[in-house]
């Protein structure tokens, strides 16, 4: 595991284990560096569909729709599916929530603004591509 800290607020890795430093005191931003090109050809597929999906619930509901909306467009995802429950599995056990709200969306705006304009104390954004495409998990509960 390679750990830079940039700042003292901040934790930047290539090991998913660092996204639990945001529970350290003084810490409010952990971002996991990671390859993600084996999901590229999933990826473009899902762009290209501009596929939305606002979600709430227990992961195993979320996968759920999520796999339900693949399936509409005729999509074939299994690896970003399974990266998608890796992220949200984290994200409970960092949270130790049972239910958020999902948002996949292609962002095509300046809707990161929109981002930081409610009241969330735990929120996990991942980009799949470029600036347009974004995914943000949310705990639902203060």
């Amino acid at each position: 595991m390679i750990t830079v800290t940039l700042a003292n607020n901040a934790v930047i890795s290539n090991s998913i284990s660092c996204l639990s430093e945001i529970q350290r005191a003084g810490k409010n931003i952990s971002i996991f560096r990671r390859d993600i090109s084996l999901l590229q050809s999933e990826i473009n597929q899902v762009v290209s569909k501009k596929l939305v999906l606002n979600s709430s619930g227990e992961v195993h509901e979320i996968l759920e729709q999520f796999k339900a909306q693949i399936r509409f467009h005729e999509l074939s995802c299994p690896m970003l599916i399974e990266d998608i429950e890796l992220l949200l599995g984290k994200f409970e056990e960092i949270t130790r929530y049972s239910e958020f709200r999902l948002l996949l969306s292609v962002v095509d705006s300046d809707m990161c603004r929109r981002f930081h304009s409610d009241v969330n104390d735990l929120r996990l954004l991942t980009t799949y591509a470029g600036l347009k495409a974004s995914q943000v998990f949310q705990s639902p509960y203060p």
